[in-house]
């Protein structure tokens, strides 16, 4: 481990005794000098592009930056690594990860509500954004700019992606990226 006198590195005592039950050696660099940790930072910057990709193309503002992140580390996850001879999910958790779960950052899709969360005159499903996985859920998030609030979905026949419709209409998202600046960002 070579934090850059990071406190959260080198003054956290949990960090200090796991790295020692680890037997890892907790090395700091020097502050600034980010060409001696090369790899972590070229880690970061690949992570960094991808989400700011990821934005670009959805369309979506800035304020769902931490999704894209999210997002992008999931699938930096799956990717088969050369060093590993197979993903870091497998080297996790043992088997190989779902591809089929997989979607495009951003796309229009129609989320299913439950019948008992709905009147007879109320519609069967409401459009949203798609933001990714939900953390500790095997299930997907959403953004639903009407009611300016996110939704967890675990049932993938419950959705249909419109994968095409990633920059969808200006008006769409100028009514998605105004709410989310009115209402929930988190």
């Amino acid at each position: 481990l070579r934090p850059d006198n990071a406190k959260e590195f080198c003054e956290n005592a949990d960090v200090q005794l796991l790295c020692k039950q680890l037997g890892i050696d907790n090395i700091t660099t020097d502050a600034y000098a980010h060409e001696k940790a090369a790899i972590a930072e070229r880690a970061n910057r690949t992570q960094q592009e991808g989400a700011r990709s990821m934005l670009a193309v959805s369309g979506l503002s800035g304020l769902f930056w931490g999704f894209a992140h999210v997002y992008k580390t999931a699938l930096m996850n799956m990717t088969w690594r050369e060093e590993l001879d197979h993903s870091p999910h497998e080297e996790f958790y043992g088997r190989k990860p779902f591809a089929s779960w997989v979607r495009v950052f951003g796309c229009v899709c129609y989320v299913y509500v439950d019948q008992e969360k709905r009147t007879k005159h109320d519609p069967k499903a409401i459009k949203c954004v798609f933001l990714g996985f939900a953390r500790k859920k095997e299930s997907w998030i959403f953004w639903d700019p009407k009611a300016r609030r996110l939704i967890t979905s675990p049932h993938p026949r419950s959705i249909d992606f419109d994968e095409k419709l990633t920059k969808s209409t200006p008006e769409w998202l100028d009514y998605v990226n105004n709410s989310a600046e009115l209402g929930c960002t988190d």
